[in-house]
């Protein structure tokens, strides 16, 4: 069987004017010995075709068709079909720079279990709107990132999958997967960190080129689901997030921030159920959110919410 050092997983989904560009991308790479896997999540445009024609060119490329079942379940059948000893998750609506896998691989050095590098944001007209900054070259324990997954700018600066250059056997002999909820990027990763060992290699490159505001963007479309149950999946996201940190008995401020996140989400789910009157859905939730919060949880976050909107009231600027 003809292994590779580096597997590429790659979900694509009605992206045929930016799939090219991003297979150009993939296939201009410093460090070659990588395979793309390139998974077609039941594309109604010419995106599928676009990969089979890449593939045809390239044999480092596989491409695989299926019925539309969304990019969790396309990133799966991706960590089920690599064969390479480390594993990189990029979307095909964005671009690798040329250093991504060798900057990546380079800096997997012994003691290390994952490697996190920078990237750009690109706005639609090809300015950069935002690009990682400083000049670092870190070893951190695993644990220390779980603290950014709920601080928004460092969310961006670390919370992103292909941001990430994984271990393989780390993945597949825990059986690690995507969930299917929203916030499973973020999910996936503390899951990742919480099995490492050893360190992680955290460096300022950027390697990456993340397309922001496009209509349909495979981070954030998902054609089969609406409001109410992307806000549901959500909640759901952050309450498993939660129970992760308690299974791992993670350190009291990471857990409590994620446990404003259950609240937060609950939140916001709960107004849109009652704006549009879905009182069965909200009560089925519901018992999800008594079942993991304890009644003392509930009251100290109702009162810090009447506090601050009492404050915005009287206090405003």
């Amino acid at each position: 069987m003809d292994y590779k050092m580096v597997s590429v997983i790659v979900p694509i989904y009605n992206i045929e004017t930016f799939l090219p560009h991003f297979l150009d991308s993939l296939l201009s790479q410093t460090y070659c010995d990588f395979e793309g896997i390139l998974i077609d999540d039941g594309s109604t445009d010419n995106s599928g075709v676009i990969a089979d024609e890449y593939a045809l060119r390239d044999s480092r490329l596989k491409v695989y068709h299926q019925s539309n079942a969304g990019v969790s379940t396309a990133r799966n059948k991706g960590i089920d079909y690599s064969r390479g000893r480390y594993l990189y998750f990029a979307d095909g609506d964005d671009t690798m720079l040329p250093n991504c896998l060798e900057t990546f691989y380079s800096n997997m050095v012994p003691n290390v279990d994952a490697v996190v590098a920078g990237y750009e944001r690109v706005k639609m007209d090809g300015s950069i709107a935002y690009r990682t900054s400083g000049d670092f070259n870190l070893m951190l324990p695993p644990r220390s990132l779980l603290s950014s997954l709920y601080k928004p700018r460092y969310f961006y600066d670390f919370g992103m999958t292909w941001m990430i250059f994984y271990k393989s056997d780390i993945i597949k002999k825990n059986h690690l997967r995507f969930q299917g909820l929203l916030f499973e990027d973020a999910l996936f990763l503390a899951n990742y960190l919480l099995l490492c060992k050893q360190d992680l290699h955290v460096v300022s490159t950027p390697v990456y080129r993340y397309l922001v505001n496009r209509p349909g963007s495979i981070e954030n479309s998902r054609p089969e689901v609406g409001r109410g149950k992307k806000l549901v999946l959500e909640f759901k996201g952050r309450v498993r997030m939660y129970e992760l940190f308690l299974e791992y008995k993670v350190q009291d401020d990471v857990l409590h921030q994620s446990i404003i996140g259950v609240h937060y989400s609950f939140d916001l789910m709960q107004d849109f159920f009652i704006k549009n009157n879905m009182f069965n859905e909200l009560k089925q939730e519901k018992k999800l959110y008594h079942s993991v919060t304890n009644r003392k949880e509930r009251f100290c976050w109702i009162l810090r919410k009447f506090v601050k909107k009492i404050f915005l009231r009287y206090f405003k600027c």
